[in-house]
């Protein structure tokens, strides 16, 4: 049975100079002794829910200030339940490898945008911006 401050008990993920993969920063003592059993739970609820590890990349990709993405001015309106949508409109669920694919490359993330796509296919794709 958990704890009241384990039910309690989130993470938030945040920027820094020089962002890592996975970095956290624990909001309460119970997580941050138990690291090994919040990454345990991250990655069942990614199983569970692969949809949101796409959300999370796409969030890094958009809030990174010193990357393509935010320099081009490319935002994201998507939510969780936008993206379940997408993954179970495009079944994803039966790619090898879904990537999400923006059709408007200068476009930002949203629900008539976006769509997922074989991420070989995503890669061979043409890119209509200028880096």
């Amino acid at each position: 049975m958990k704890t009241q401050e384990e039910k309690k008990c989130y993470y938030r993920e945040y920027e820094k100079r020089r962002p890592k993969r996975n970095r956290r920063e624990y909001q309460c003592k119970w997580a941050f002794k138990n690291k090994e059993k919040v990454k345990i739970a991250l990655y069942l609820n990614w199983q569970k829910r692969p949809w949101l590890k796409t959300l999370a990349a796409i969030r890094g990709r958009c809030c990174y200030k010193k990357g393509a993405y935010y320099k081009r001015g490319i935002k994201n309106y998507l939510i969780a339940q936008d993206v379940k949508f997408l993954w179970f409109r495009d079944k994803a669920y039966l790619l090898m490898k879904p990537s999400i694919d923006r059709l408007d490359s200068d476009g930002n993330y949203t629900l008539t945008n976006c769509r997922f796509i074989e991420l070989a296919k995503n890669v061979r794709r043409k890119k209509s911006y200028a880096e």
